[in-house]
């Protein structure tokens, strides 16, 4: 499996997947820092299936791909907190989309006074 990650509109990957209406977006298009997840098949050759996560936006990208992360096991608090992976021989995708909307917070995140 491939994973193809960027942000809409500045990826030509994803981009040219949009156009060939391969990719939905359309619930996060203009949306502040929210992605979709999606699995794709046959896009690539000599590629049966690619995940591919879209970003919104710069961190609706960074945050897709935390949320990737978390699904395999492997925390982004790593560098911080020394949280180690879950170590898995397999991991599996669900083939659907899924979307992550905008936050309910602004400015979400780690800050140090």
């Amino acid at each position: 499996m491939v994973i193809v990650v960027g942000k809409v509109g500045k990826n030509p990957v994803i981009d040219k997947m949009v156009s060939n209406k391969i990719l939905d977006v359309s619930n996060s298009t203009g949306k502040w820092e929210t992605f979709d997840t999606q699995v794709v098949e046959k896009q690539f050759i000599g590629v049966d299936r690619a995940l591919i996560i879209a970003g919104s936006d710069k961190r609706g990208t960074i945050f897709g791909i935390y949320d990737l992360c978390t699904h395999v096991g492997v925390s982004p608090w790593n560098w911080w907190a020394y949280v180690p992976p879950i170590k898995s021989k397999n991991l599996f995708v669900k083939a659907r989309r899924s979307v992550q909307g905008e936050p309910i917070v602004k400015d979400r995140g780690i800050f140090f006074e």
